[in-house]
């Protein structure tokens, strides 16, 4: 994929990551609670390297940031697996249905995109053998 593709999620993940850090900083009482302060800190600390990786891709003088891309995309997919969890919980602050909830689940969505795009086109791995459907042992047995 070219980097307009990447891109998509970069951007998708900045705008679910602000999204989030809005929402739990909108909550009255939220700087007493420690779980939205978590929620606080996922999106801002999200939104602040999802938009660098943004300006890597479309910055000619950014560019060496690429390098990192797949580091950056894993640190990503673990950040936002926590932080949906703990955002998601019974006590998070998106244990109600509402913005928290459905954009801590983009955000992991957009990190994990990322990070499989990331690895279908650093290291050669077929998309097919990923998600199940041939290659690998199996097809070798055909």
């Amino acid at each position: 994929m070219d980097a307009k593709s990447r891109g998509f999620y970069w951007w998708g993940l900045s705008f679910s990551s602000l999204v989030v850090f809005a929402s739990a900083a909108d909550i009255s009482g939220c700087t007493s609670n420690s779980r939205c302060n978590y929620a606080i800190a996922c999106g801002v600390v999200s939104f602040l390297i999802s938009f660098s990786m943004v300006a890597a891709l479309f910055v000619k003088s950014l560019s060496s940031l690429l390098a990192l891309e797949l580091y950056v995309a894993v640190f990503m997919s673990v950040w936002w697996a926590v932080g949906t969890a703990v955002n998601t919980s019974h006590d998070g602050p998106g244990a109600g249905i509402g913005n928290i909830y459905y954009f801590s689940w983009i955000s992991l969505y957009a990190a994990v995109m990322v990070l499989y795009v990331r690895l279908t086109m650093d290291h050669g791995i077929d998309a097919a053998v990923m998600t199940g459907g041939g290659g690998g042992a199996a097809a070798a047995r055909r």
